[in-house]
Formats: C-alpha cells, sequence, structure tokens
C-alpha cells in the first residue's frame, strides 16, 4: 500500500518569453493512493502460480495565475500576444485545473517445469482505466475565458512467455517474448490562440487535438546469466529488440 498527499507551489519568470516583466505562481495539490496485493505459490510439483490485483487512484488539482510584475500603470502591450487596447494592469490570468487517473489491473503467472532444469512460464496482464482532465482558464491571455472537461477510458490486455534453462554450471539462458503499455491522455480542445482560422487544426501543424491512445510494444530477449569462481564474478548478457507502436510526440509550432 502507498499512500501520498502533498502540496507543491513555484514561482516562475516568464520574461524571457515575452520580453516583459510576468510570471506564473503555481500552487498545486497531488494526491496518490496505490494498493496491490500478490500471492507467490511455494507448491510442491512443476507447477507455480503468480497472482495479483492492482489498484491506483491519482488525482491532482492545481491553479497557475499569470500576472503582469511590472508598473500596472503602463500602457504598452505585449506584442503578438494581447490586443493593442490592453493595458497591463487587466493582463493577470488565472488557469485551474484538475488531472486524475483511475485504473484497476488483473495480473497472473504459471510456470511449469518441463524438465529439472528447463522452465517456461506464460503471464497475462488486463487492465482497465479512466482518466479525467479538466482545464479552466480565464483573462487576457486566453482571449476570456477557456477551458476544456474531458474524460477518457480504456482497457486491454497483455502477455509474455519465457522459457529458461539452468545448467549444472551455475548459468541461466532465457529466452523471452512481453507486451507493455503506457497510460493514454484524454483528448482536448484547440484555444483559439493555437488556431486563428478556427478549422480545427493547431496552426503550422495541421493536427487537431484529441484522445491520446496507449502507445503499445513488443519486446523479444535473450540473454544469459553466468557466475564464476563459486559466484564471486558474474556475468549477465542480453540480446533484444523492442517494437514500439502509437509513440506519443509533443509537436511546438
Amino acid at each position: 500500500s502507498s499512500w501520498l498527499d502533498y502540496d507543491a507551489s513555484s514561482q516562475t519568470d516568464w520574461s524571457h518569453l515575452i520580453t516583459l516583466p510576468t510570471y506564473i505562481g503555481s500552487e498545486a495539490n497531488t494526491k496518490s493512493f496505490i494498493e496491490e496485493i500478490r500471492f507467490s505459490s511455494t507448491f510442491k510439483g512443476d507447477i507455480q502460480v503468480l497472482a495479483g490485483v492492482y489498484y491506483e487512484d491519482y488525482e491532482l488539482n492545481g491553479s497557475a495565475p499569470l500576472a503582469w510584475s511590472g508598473d500596472p500603470l503602463q500602457e504598452t502591450p505585449i506584442a503578438n500576444s494581447f490586443p493593442p487596447s490592453l493595458a497591463f494592469d487587466t493582463l493577470h490570468t488565472s488557469q485551474e485545473y484538475l488531472i486524475g487517473t483511475e485504473q484497476l489491473a488483473f495480473f497472473g503467472e504459471l510456470s511449469y517445469s518441463l524438465t529439472e532444469q528447463l522452465t517456461a512460464t506464460l503471464g497475462g496482464r488486463y487492465f482497465d482505466y479512466d482518466q479525467k482532465d479538466k482545464f479552466d482558464g480565464f483573462g487576457a491571455f486566453f482571449g476570456g475565458t477557456f477551458g476544456w472537461d474531458r474524460e477518457s477510458s480504456d482497457s486491454g490486455s497483455t502477455y509474455k512467455l519465457n522459457v529458461s534453462y539452468t545448467s549444472d554450471g551455475d548459468a541461466l539462458i532465457y529466452g523471452q517474448w512481453a507486451e507493455g503499455f503506457r497510460l493514454g491522455e484524454p483528448g482536448r480542445s484547440t484555444p483559439s490562440f493555437c488556431d486563428a482560422d478556427q478549422d480545427g487544426l493547431v496552426d503550422g501543424v495541421g493536427l487537431a487535438s484529441g484522445v491520446v491512445k496507449p502507445d503499445e510494444l513488443e519486446s523479444y530477449e535473450l540473454g544469459l546469466k553466468k557466475a564464476y569462481f563459486d559466484g564471486r564474478i558474474k556475468f549477465n548478457a542480453a540480446l533484444y529488440r523492442i517494437n514500439w507502436e502509437g509513440m506519443p510526440i509533443l509537436l511546438v509550432p
């Protein structure tokens, strides 16, 4: 069991980005609870079992106002960022956000000793998760008000197969195929200042904001573990290949 509840705050100078004295103040609270129950057998015989349940509940709440830190009476607008008629005393903006994930997974492995030295293992994991992403922005930077309230969910299964051989000379030779995944993200709206022609695509990128599906991979591995001189020297070597699909990337126009 793991439980965390902590607060964080920061002040970030944005003057180098827009060449005028502005800063972002951030206040955030994170709550995370993780529970895992696992059973691992020590049966007599050729069959061993590993089984378990995994649960995760994560939530991040925060706010981050963007504030003008110069002379509030100065009337010079920020170039290419705010309307020309906007005075600096109205530049104070605010953003509030909520990000959360709840995940439940079941996993298990079945190992069978084909001989005293050769063992085969088949494993699997089923997952189901829900995500939420809420954002509210107010003020000049967001063109008045802007925000989204999105949710997404997904489920699936991953598997693995392992064959290992243990020799009498303290050597382990193994081969493994396994699948893996990483959680996606809920879809987000495209703000108006990133989509001037209002065609639903981010300007300069040509892609629309949307749900980020989980990225997946397949890995293939061959390995050797060998001990020498009564275990005082150990040698490990592996050859592997990973096929990674659906990797999310960040594009900045």
